[in-house]
């Protein structure tokens, strides 16, 4: 067990901050995409200014929480970190497929691949960011470019399983339970997300901004 640096101040406060805003923006388009298909969208776009004030008190106390409960356990604290940025990582990765479906209609197909593989490599740059100088507080800059190599290595083998997963669901299994096709391709989304995060967190502590 390595003690962690519990230190909860006013930059970890506007990170929660941040992340929050990043999550509630993306849910916002999200929103707008499946705004038809489910009413509970439609009512979150009601009501935007709520969510754009309420996501980031959420992340907020959840940093906040974390930095607390973690009882010096330093691998409790990165998770704690790595959630708080696996949730924004999600809605930009949710968020940017729903914004290209708004623009050009189309939620299958190879197009919808193409989708998913570029808001799967924007929400990757964003992960390595926050997981490296945040989450595993991994500062040191002269070993930027071998960890990002490594975090691509893991991030590709994430994508693999990521995309192959959201094609399965949304181009081989298809729309069940009488779900729309854009419904299904955010499930798509969000199934391939699931499978990924666990590998996504011991790669990253073990493989790519271990001490």
């Amino acid at each position: 067990m390595t003690t962690a640096n519990l230190y909860y101040g006013r930059s970890e406060f506007a990170k929660g901050i941040i992340l929050g805003l990043i999550s509630a923006i993306f849910i916002i388009i999200i929103s707008v995409s499946l705004k038809t298909d489910i009413g509970f969208f439609g009512l979150l776009l009601e009501h935007k200014i709520i969510i754009l004030f309420t996501l980031p008190a959420i992340l907020t106390v959840w940093v906040y929480s974390v930095y607390k409960l973690a009882h010096q356990w330093l691998t409790a604290l990165q998770l704690g970190k790595f959630i708080a940025v696996g949730q924004s990582n999600a809605s930009i990765d949710m968020g940017i497929t729903n914004l290209f479906i708004i623009i050009t209609n189309i939620d299958s197909g190879a197009y919808y691949i193409l989708f998913k593989c570029i808001s799967f490599i924007c929400a990757l740059l964003h992960s390595f960011v926050w997981n490296k100088f945040w989450s595993f507080e991994c500062s040191d800059r002269t070993k930027v470019a071998r960890q990002f190599v490594m975090f691509v290595v893991v991030a590709v083998i994430a994508l693999i399983v990521n995309v192959v997963t959201a094609h399965i669901i949304v181009n081989i299994i298809g729309p069940q339970w009488g779900l729309s096709s854009r419904i299904w391709a955010s499930v798509g989304v969000l199934s391939s997300a699931i499978f990924s995060i666990i590998w996504d967190f011991y790669g990253f502590k073990v493989l790519v901004f271990k001490k």
